[in-house]
C-alpha cells in the first residue's frame, strides 16, 4: 500500500485570489439591478459557477508524495502520476518552476507558477526534484 509522504496545498494567496472573479460578477448583478432595473442571467450563472469551482478548489492538494510517485493536481479535473525515477530535469524561472519528465517515451512537462505554493513548500519540492533526478 502506497503511504502518502508529504501533502502540498495551495497557497492561501492563490485560494483567495479564486473569490476575486465571483465577486465582480456579483458587483455586475447589483450594478445591473441598480440601473437596468433588470436582472442579468448572464452575470447570475457565471457568478454560481465562479464560486461553486472557486469553494471547490480550495482543499486541492497540488502535491501528494508517495513512496515511489507523487501526484500532480493544478485543479479538480486535472491529475497527473508521475513516477520518481522518470523526472528528467527541472528548471526554476522567475514565476514558475517547470518539472521535465517522461511518460510512455515521451518528455512531457509540468508547469507550476511559484506563487501557487507556499515558500517553505516551494523550497521542499526543490530539494526533493534535486534527490529524485536521474543520475
Amino acid at each position: 500500500m502506497n503511504n502518502i509522504n508529504k501533502v502540498i496545498e495551495l497557497s492561501s494567496k492563490v485560494k483567495n485570489r479564486a473569490f476575486i472573479l465571483p465577486g465582480f460578477f456579483l458587483v455586475g448583478i447589483i450594478v445591473g439591478l441598480m440601473i437596468l432595473r433588470t436582472l442579468m442571467m448572464m452575470f447570475v450563472v457565471f457568478g454560481i459557477l465562479s464560486l461553486i469551482i472557486a469553494f471547490l478548489n480550495q482543499n486541492i492538494k497540488v502535491f501528494t508524495f508517495y513512496d515511489k510517485h507523487f501526484v500532480y493536481q493544478p485543479g479538480i479535473a486535472i491529475k497527473k502520476m508521475v513516477l520518481y525515477n522518470s523526472i528528467d530535469s527541472y528548471e526554476v524561472f522567475k514565476r514558475k518552476l517547470v518539472i521535465k519528465y517522461k511518460d510512455g517515451g515521451k518528455v512531457k512537462k509540468i508547469q507550476l507558477l511559484k506563487e501557487a505554493i507556499e515558500k517553505e513548500d516551494l523550497a521542499y519540492l526543490e530539494n526533493f526534484l534535486k534527490e529524485h533526478i536521474k543520475k
